[in-house]
């Protein structure tokens, strides 16, 4: 079975049974404990011994436990090579977000850390000077010591920071508070009585603070102003405003340069550019260099600013982990604080005369000058958003209360808490009914022999997932005398009560069959089914011939509750799962279309239907946004004309899990409805986000004569991640027809799950191509009844396959549909899990062959398996790069990127 999942975590309190576990490495056995991994988000930056932001809470972490975390101290962090990592917590909320630093041997995208707690009581925090070894001070700006100074986090206390009458502490930070610096203008704007009045925070220098060079600064960074832009300055005496961020040097009133030989020092400091962006100025005693900056520092937006001197004089100032200048300029140490937000004048509250006007937060001054990549790197880790991931969590939610004790799970290995187990441990869950009520089946990884068993053993692996349906049956019978007050009948046992309602918008509503509005018909007046008590009901479409009709009018249902304005929610929490008869799937005699208006449930379960093997067009509609969709049709060959899924954002799904293994034809099956008044739906319809049909064979089918009966897709403009296929064999992906992502105009990352013989058709992007279909034209031998549309696709930034490795023919008709390679074009990067001999094609133009001895050198050595050329044999710096490892150089080259991975 395959299975698709929106987030890590699978669902919330609509499955019955929910397991989200990864599988563990080389670290110790915890025991009764809680824990959760962290996947790291570095992108492109990469660097040693970095301190990494964890953000915890209850609503990022959903099984955290701040009961069990107790005061923070006892968390034990692993790397992947089980080394337990030194932390500092810098904030403490158990009402709400609490923030931890941890100093990660190697910082880079993907790499894990697991934390673990509840197991020691021994305080984990001891080590949290090691966090920052390579600093000589780090200021949180997040509250202040018994003296009334910042700590230096770095647990030197000869570098405390001093903070000026004329600052605010505890204002909102970047991370947790901040320091409010005032300026003449912001106190003048504010109605503070002494105009002269200026803050900062300092770090007396007491002949301990060498900085000549050889060291670096950084900090977040929020200006606060209110008439310009960039700066104000009532008093504008000067033909540009200064603001300091960071200053070693007393700045003399009467004079505007810094370089004017009188002090030693440096000083960063932003200014106005002839009311023009800002002006970023490094300057020295013997140097001034600048940079205009347009843009990059806006009023209320943090900003993380560094500055960097190495041995040789040489420096550079970076905004937000990039460079934008560099200079030549010796630092010459004296004996002046080190004044963040203001001058040096300003110590210890003498007012100064050039503050920044705004706040101030997480400030570091490193020990020595680091490395372009350690720059990058320590922003990236500040700036980027982790990924949270709740390591064991075999749960079963939100039973019915009539069912409390509905799953039972048992191992021979003692659960890490109740409930909760490693990957690779083989549990048994039992179905225990009630009197009342019946166990009908298990949904997910439970093996498909054991689906019906009360009980049922299998392998937790990660990601896996269960749902447990229980069913309580129930008898409808005609009771026609109460039409007139908008009641039909009313079922009840005692646990559930069934109303059974022509209008009432009060009741819970169950419409069967067709009737005035919405109810039973004169001939379909009786009806059996049951209600899933798992949440909550299901209906047997077999029990009952109902009758297809059309639902614009809200004048039937399919065995369904209809609501187009899905103001109801039947029997709470309003899951419907429906088992069909073959009428659902196709008109029949009927002159309606088959809609399925998911707007009024949480859950829609599509089981197996009997007696069909295709789904008709309409099938989902109405826009619906579901909790949870299980689409399992094994017997189904097509999905049959177009918008099989009709306005149907499925991102918004949490949970969705499609069994599509039958599936060999996909006709326009989820295009958007581009007709007449819809044409504005686009944007909306039918899903955005990302679509997985992990199950799915190919996208097209060839009939006998070899003519494509239909071209897939057509998402429109909304999916930006499309997955297809199966990792087993018997679901890869065995052909894409021309133009099968054609119409997918925001598509950035396309996965294949490919088979080796797949087949490709030709222009299945058609990328900046405008060609109009009339209705019923053929192209290429696919057929479109889509009406008149002018089509533009767009080439994905990132192709990837899976699996084994594809023909020759197959990755050469996917690169042939992109657009010719350009000096201006942006590489498209192709991943493959293997490669063929048959890939390589020397003499060949637009295909790849192997690089030339200048090209080897150019890559420094590495083993590069191959080059596209796209202007033949001969190099002309356009070229797909096939790397052998797992350490890839970007290719800065136009063209495209091959990476074996």
């Amino acid at each position: 079975m395959a299975k698709h999942r929106h987030g890590m975590f699978l669902y919330d309190a609509r499955l019955g049974a929910v397991v989200a576990l990864l599988s563990f490495f080389c670290i110790p056995s915890f025991g009764a404990a809680h824990r959760f991994t962290v996947t790291l988000n570095a992108g492109d930056a990469a660097s040693e011994d970095v301190p990494v932001a964890l953000r915890l809470s209850t609503m990022r972490i959903r099984s955290f436990d701040y009961a069990t975390a107790g005061d923070g101290t006892h968390f034990e962090i692993y790397d992947e090579n089980g080394a337990i990592l030194p932390y500092e917590i810098d904030t403490w909320n158990p009402g709400g977000e609490s923030l931890l630093w941890v100093k990660v041997p190697f910082f880079a995208k993907g790499r894990n850390l697991t934390v673990v707690y509840g197991r020691t009581n021994e305080d984990m925090t001891a080590r949290a000077a090691e966090v920052w070894a390579n600093y000589i001070g780090v200021w949180h700006m997040n509250g202040l010591d018994a003296s009334n100074k910042y700590p230096n986090s770095t647990g030197d206390a000869r570098f405390v920071g001093e903070v000026s009458s004329f600052s605010r502490t505890g204002r909102p930070g970047k991370f947790g508070q901040s320091v409010q610096v005032f300026t003449n203008d912001v106190h003048s704007l504010k109605g503070v009585p002494d105009a002269n009045e200026k803050g900062g925070v300092f770090i007396p220098d007491g002949g301990n603070l060498d900085l000549t060079n050889n060291f670096a600064l950084s900090g977040w960074f929020s200006h606060e102003t209110v008439e310009n832009p960039v700066f104000t300055d009532k008093d504008k005496s000067c033909a540009f405003r200064w603001d300091n961020i960071f200053c070693k040097r007393r700045h003399p009133e009467s004079n505007n340069s810094l370089n004017n030989g009188s002090t030693a020092g440096f000083a960063l400091r932003i200014g106005e550019n002839n009311n023009s962006g800002s002006k970023l100025e490094i300057a020295t005693q013997a140097n001034r260099n600048s940079t205009i900056l347009p843009s990059v520092l806006k009023n209320g937006s943090w900003r993380h600013i560094a500055v960097s001197f190495d041995a040789n004089g040489r420096g550079w100032t970076r905004v937000d982990g990039a460079s934008v200048t560099n200079h030549v300029a010796l630092v010459t140490d004296n004996d002046e604080p080190l004044a963040i937000g203001n001058t040096a004048a300003a110590y210890p509250d003498n007012g100064g005369d050039r503050a920044w006007g705004g706040y101030a937060d997480e400030v570091r001054l490193f020990r020595g000058c680091p490395s372009d990549a350690y720059l990058a790197a320590e922003y990236a880790a500040m700036a980027n958003e982790h990924e949270y991931i709740p390591e064991t969590c075999l749960l079963v939610v939100d039973k019915n209360e009539h069912f409390d004790d509905s799953v039972t799970i048992s191992s021979d290995i003692p659960p890490v808490m109740p409930g909760e187990y490693y990957a690779g441990t083989t549990i048994t869950l039992m179905a225990h009914p009630n009197a009342t009520g019946t166990f009908r089946k298990w949904y997910g990884d439970v093996p498909r022999e054991s689906r019906t068993n009360a009980t049922v053993s299998f392998v937790i692996e990660r990601d896996s997932w269960v749902y447990a349906r229980f069913v309580h049956p129930w008898t409808l019978a005609a009771d026609k005398t109460t039409m007139t007050n908008g009641h039909f009948t009313t079922m009840s046992d005692g646990h559930f009560t069934i109303n059974v309602s022509v209008k009432n918008a009060s009741l819970h509503m169950l419409t069967v069959g067709l009737a005035e509005e919405a109810g039973l018909s004169p001939a379909n007046d009786t009806g059996v089914g049951t209600v899933d008590l798992g949440g909550p009901i299901l209906l047997e479409g077999d029990a009952v011939p109902w009758t297809i009709g059309r639902f614009e009018a809200r004048r039937g249902s399919q065995s369904i509750p209809i609501s187009r304005e899905g103001k109801f929610r039947y029997l709470s929490p309003g899951t419907v799962s429906i088992t069909y008869n073959t009428q659902l799937f196709h008109r029949g005699d009927t002159s309606g279309s088959n809609m399925l208006f998911g707007a009024c449930y949480d859950m829609i379960i599509l089981d197996e239907p009997v007696g069909a093997n295709f789904i008709d067009q309409y099938f989902l509609a109405n826009q619906a946004e579901l909790d949870t969709l299980i689409f399992e049709i094994p017997n189904v060959t097509e999905l049959k004309g177009a918008r099989v899924p009709y306005n149907m954002p499925l991102s918004k799904t949490k949970f969705d899990w499609w069994d599509l293994s039958s599936v060999s034809v996909i006709t326009n099956a989820f295009f958007a409805n581009k007709w007449g008044d819809y044409l504005s739906l686009c944007k909306r319809v039918p899903i955005s986000g990302a679509l997985s049909l992990p199950s799915m064979r190919g996208l097209n089918w060839v009939d006998s004569t070899g003519v494509n009966v239909g071209s897939p897709l057509y998402l429109m403009e909304n999916v930006e991640e499309i997955s297809l296929g199966g990792k087993d064999e018997e679901t890869t992906v065995t052909n894409l027809c021309t133009y099968a992502f054609a119409g997918d105009s925001s598509l950035k990352k396309l996965t294949l799950h490919a088979a080796p013989d797949m087949q490709v058709g030709t222009r299945i992007f058609a990328e900046h191509t405008y060609e109009t279909f009339r209705t019923n034209e053929v192209i290429d031998g696919v057929a479109y009844s889509i009406g008149s549309y002018t089509l533009k696709g767009r080439v994905p930034d990132v192709i990837r396959f899976t699996g084994r490795a594809i023909s020759e023919t197959a990755i050469e008709n996917l690169l042939d549909s992109c657009p010719a390679v350009s000096a201006a074009a942006k590489p498209v990067v192709i991943y493959a899990s293997r490669y063929q001999d048959g890939w390589y094609g020397p003499g060949r133009a637009g295909w790849i062959s192997l690089p030339t001895a200048a090209e080897r050198a150019a890559y420094s050595g590495r083993t590069l398996l191959g080059v596209f050329r796209a202007g033949g044999e001969a190099p002309s710096g356009k070229a797909v790069i096939i790397h052998c490892g797992n350490a890839w150089d970007k290719v800065t080259i136009s063209g495209f990127q091959v990476k074996l991975r």
